[in-house]
């Protein structure tokens, strides 16, 4: 799978890696809770996400298309926390999972 695609001249990044891209300081919460479009958190700076059709020609992703993900990554933490993990362990664990979590919408650019 291509993590950068060109699109009408321009490069695009697979969603789930915008964390790595960033060094973490845009984490799997962070940017969900961007793609959701939380309104602490919203920005004209930050762009939509959206899919290729067969054709090259670009849909966006509404909001709600990821407020399951967001709702399974809170669960993730909780599920973590319950399990009494030391912080290091945990923060492996989350940040595994997480990306695991996003690589189901790997088509989300």
């Amino acid at each position: 799978m291509d993590i950068v695609v060109k699109i009408k001249g321009r490069e695009a990044l697979v969603v789930w890696t915008l964390p790595y891209v960033t060094s973490w300081r845009l984490s799997p919460d962070m940017l969900l809770q961007r793609l959701v479009a939380d309104e602490m958190y919203v920005s004209e700076k930050f762009p939509i996400a959206f899919t290729l059709a067969s054709d090259k020609t670009s849909n966006s992703l509404p909001p709600a298309q990821w407020y399951e993900l967001k709702k399974l990554i809170e669960k993730l933490e909780l599920d973590l926390t319950d399990n009494n993990l030391s912080r290091v362990e945990d923060r492996k664990a989350w940040k595994k999972e997480a990306i695991e979590a996003f690589l189901e919408d790997e088509s989300a650019y």
